[in-house]
């Protein structure tokens, strides 16, 4: 669930407006429009005001913040980058092994010495 679903289904269950709530908050309803349709996120201390005012945690509130998502892609990306170096060294190592195992047929003009 995004942060602007959770915060919309939070204020509409405290029966708040989002005039009402931009005035708790010292911000424009835009602003609350904003929060609620994605497009920007508060910052720390409107968060924080948020959260006491709604009656959430910080987690439930922040669970799919911007934050959050770069969070958990950047550690997907250093998986992801662990397991392709992985498979490089691997296919080096099995690179030698073949090759010391296979030896390349010689050519029957080959001449021995």
């Amino acid at each position: 669930m995004s942060f602007g679903l959770i915060l919309k289904q939070a204020r509409t269950h405290k029966k708040l407006t989002q005039i009402r709530l931009s005035e708790l908050l010292s911000v424009s309803p835009q602003t609350i429009s904003g929060w609620e349709r994605n497009v920007y996120f508060p910052e720390q201390d409107k968060l924080l005001r948020l959260a006491k005012i709604l009656d959430l945690s910080l987690g439930i509130l922040t669970e799919n913040s911007p934050e959050r998502r770069i969070e958990r892609n950047t550690i997907s990306y250093t998986k992801t980058r662990r397991s392709i170096i992985l498979c490089i060294r691997i296919q080096k190592l099995l690179r030698s092994a073949i090759s010391l195992v296979i030896k390349p047929k010689r050519k029957s003009n080959d001449i021995i010495n």
